[in-house]
């Protein structure tokens, strides 16, 4: 599946810029992204951000009209992160496990075996 808005550099910026670190731990993960990298800002069992730091990765994509979406339309907002950006809440991922892909799924039962 083709995501035009990700871009694994852009979303290494955004780990480094916010709160987030990456993490294989799926319920810690507030995002799951196309290539299987999962984000968190839970630390010592404390969340530190909510999911509006998605913003960020926007702004560094050097979309506003993206974020400006995200106040005035949610519904197109998380149409846009979902299928453009093809990043996946953690609690949709729990709710929906079909939004995993297969090879995805090794890939993260893969990274939790390690």
């Amino acid at each position: 599946m083709n995501y035009p808005m990700y871009n694994p550099s852009v979303l290494d910026q955004f780990v480094e810029d916010t709160a987030e670190h990456f993490t294989d731990d799926l319920s810690d993960a507030m995002y799951l992204f196309p290539d299987g990298r999962m984000t968190s800002s839970t630390l010592y069992g404390i969340r530190s951000d909510d999911h509006n730091v998605l913003t960020t990765y926007f702004d560094l994509l050097n979309r506003p009209d993206v974020i400006t979406l995200k106040l005035t339309d949610t519904d197109a907002y998380n149409n846009i992160v979902t299928q453009a950006l093809g990043a996946s809440k953690n609690s949709q991922i729990i709710r929906n496990k079909s939004l995993l892909t297969v090879p995805l799924r090794l890939q993260i039962m893969f990274k939790i075996a390690l």
